[in-house]
């Protein structure tokens, strides 16, 4: 039984990498890590890693199929750590850049709001990142934002079930 389930549950991680990101197998473990730490420390940008950014991160992170081990790390993570030395650990996550700040803009808006502040936190990082379209990513968040509200307006026109 428990092969079957990784078998399923690696099956799940390797659809969710190609249909979020085109990405065909799923990436090594310090690629987790260097990627989730890399949103919180982006989020963490303006000074304020909010619970709803956190728990963002360690979701995406589990979703993904990041062990249980980091999962936990990343419940007490500070997020001081240098953006660039963290995301340098890994070889997807160092190509992957452009994704770590979409993804930061992300996990800034999971309570809700994305304060100026972490807009310029992210634009910042981005820029030590080496990542220079952060205006077409943005706009690309807010697009997406957008749309994933109205499908879920128009497939439950009454509210989600709950």
């Amino acid at each position: 039984m428990t092969a079957v389930r990784e078998d399923s549950d690696l099956l799940g991680q390797e659809w969710l990498f190609a249909k979020e990101w085109g990405i065909g197998a799923k990436p090594e473990a310090g690629d987790f890590g260097a990627y989730a730490k890399a949103m919180m420390i982006c989020a963490k940008g303006d000074g304020v890693l909010a619970r709803e950014e956190r728990d963002y991160v360690r979701g995406n992170c589990a979703a993904f199929g990041g062990s249980p081990e980091l999962v936990a790390e990343l419940a007490t993570y500070t997020a001081d750590d240098d953006v660039v030395e963290t995301i340098a650990q890994a070889r997807i996550a160092d190509a992957s850049r452009a994704a770590v700040v979409l993804d930061a803009f992300r996990t800034c808006d999971a309570d809700g709001d994305i304060a100026p502040g972490e807009v310029s936190a992210i634009r910042k990082m981005a820029n030590r990142l080496g990542v220079d379209n952060v205006d077409d990513i943005h706009q690309y968040f807010l697009e997406e934002k957008a749309l994933r509200a109205a499908r879920i307006r128009l497939v439950y026109p009454d509210g989600p079930p709950a």
